[in-house]
């Protein structure tokens, strides 16, 4: 199948509107999560291994929904790049969380 010259090439959309509802939603769900860690930490300092366990719970998460979306919904896709803005979303709220609460 793979040579087939009638079945189209998946599109491939980086840079498109729901990319970035993608970004930011997973982005708010790793700011929570860590905010949760921070709140009920005592002297709410976050490890790396935590933010990076929060970071990893986020795109896991986004990449099975987009398997879950394409395998049982009928109409409904999988798309990779989805899974990338969900991932690029979920470390730029990591990283700008961890800028934000470090302690000096």
């Amino acid at each position: 199948m793979s040579v087939m010259p009638s079945l189209p090439a998946p599109e491939f959309k980086l840079v498109a509107p729901d990319k970035l509802v993608h970004a930011f939603v997973y982005g708010v769900l790793v700011w929570l999560g860590l905010r949760a860690f921070r709140r009920y930490r005592p002297g709410n300092a976050l490890t790396l291994m935590q933010g990076f366990g929060m970071f990893t719970f986020a795109s896991a998460w986004g990449a099975m929904m987009e398997y879950i979306q394409g395998a049982y919904f009928p109409g409904r896709f999988f798309e990779f790049d989805d899974m990338i803005a969900n991932t690029a979303g979920a470390a730029m709220a990591w990283l700008l969380f961890f800028i934000l609460y470090r302690k000096s």
